[in-house]
């Protein structure tokens, strides 16, 4: 009898183990599968921050021309309107100078050789200073500069959006 007490007590505690196990198994697989999850979610914020990233760069590594045309807004801008905010003082020229000064105003990061060398593609008469018929020539290339990045960074952003939504919809 002695024995019988031992062995149900052995096979309850079989029992017990086995019920113990079969939790142990259920829990193992949801944490299989939240890990699963996670590592899904991270791919697809990976996924996102290198969209970012590509987004940013393009921004960054917009020439000083396009940069220049976005922050003036030239699509809009008048020639009259530009030589106002070159030529503060009304003196119906532009130099260097005031030209650098003027660029670092709206681009406080733009380098003074890049400044000068727009200048110079903007000086078309080569007398070291801006006059109001190279106004008009200057603002046609910051239109079609400031477009052209607008266009270049749309379809840079386009790209990262889809990159993004497919990332997400691999997790669902």
């Amino acid at each position: 009898e002695e024995m019988r007490t031992a062995l149900g007590k052995l096979q309850e505690i079989v029992n017990q183990v086995a019920d113990q196990a079969e939790v142990d198994q259920r829990r193992v697989a949801e944490l299989q599968q939240k890990a699963a999850f996670l590592q899904m979610a991270l791919r697809a914020a990976d996924v996102a921050t290198e969209a970012d990233n590509r987004v940013v760069s393009a921004q960054t590594e917009l020439s000083l021309e396009a940069k220049l045309g976005a922050a003036l807004d030239a699509p809009r801008l008048t020639e009259e309107e530009l030589l106002r905010r070159w030529d503060p003082r009304g003196r119906g020229v532009v130099k260097r100078v005031e030209f650098r000064q003027q660029v670092r105003a709206v681009i406080a990061d733009a380098h003074y050789r890049h400044i000068d060398d727009l200048f110079i593609a903007y000086d078309r008469s080569k007398t070291g200073e801006l006059h109001p018929a190279d106004v008009r020539p200057a603002l046609v290339r910051l239109q079609a500069a400031s477009a052209a990045a607008v266009t270049e960074l749309a379809c840079v952003q386009a790209a990262a959006e889809k990159q993004r939504v497919a990332a997400l919809e691999t997790q669902g």
